[in-house]
């Protein structure tokens, strides 16, 4: 079964569920294609793509250039707080081209201003990830950081401490 037929066929609640789909349709020619076609929908087909493309980036696989731009473009979609924290925690582990930078750089501060704790830690990440890809923001992530550090939730902090560790090592 395709990965867009799995995806329309799921609970929204199975992660092992996502895992299997991940194991049967990831050798599958278009299957990045389509996780990052799935992120342009919405509800559970959207977080399936979501997490399909953040499982691919952290097993390690990568993206071309053309596939960040369209996958950066579908955050403007993002519509359910699990795609916008999966799509948050896989953006580091990109390069972030410059033609992207503006709708990657949107996305995060709209996630900072989310009510959601893990959003915001993840888009803390994201932000200080960015902010080293594009010199001209890290006064402005540093900045960023120290306020959070005195104003955010203590799980939101830990996400801030590990972003600044990670450039330090």
């Amino acid at each position: 079964m395709s990965f867009q037929l799995q995806a329309k066929n799921w609970d929204g609640k199975e992660v092992a569920a996502l895992r299997e789909m991940y194991a049967e349709c990831c050798d599958e020619e278009h299957f990045l294609s389509q996780a990052i076609d799935a992120c342009y929908q919405s509800g559970n087909i959207q977080i399936a793509g979501a997490w399909m493309v953040k499982k691919h980036l952290d097993d390690g696989g990568f993206l071309d250039e053309l596939e960040i731009e369209r996958w950066i473009a579908s955050f403007q979609n993002a519509d359910v707080w699990v795609s916008f924290l999966l799509m948050l925690q896989a953006l580091p582990h990109v390069p972030i081209p410059p033609q992207s930078r503006s709708l990657a750089e949107v996305f995060i501060r709209r996630s900072l201003e989310k009510e959601n704790k893990f959003i915001r830690a993840a888009a803390y990440s994201s932000f200080f990830t960015l902010s080293r890809q594009y010199p001209d923001l890290i006064k402005e992530a540093d900045s960023l950081m120290e306020v959070g550090l005195e104003t955010e939730a203590p799980a939101v902090c830990a996400a801030i401490r590990k972003a600044r560790r990670k450039t330090q090592a």
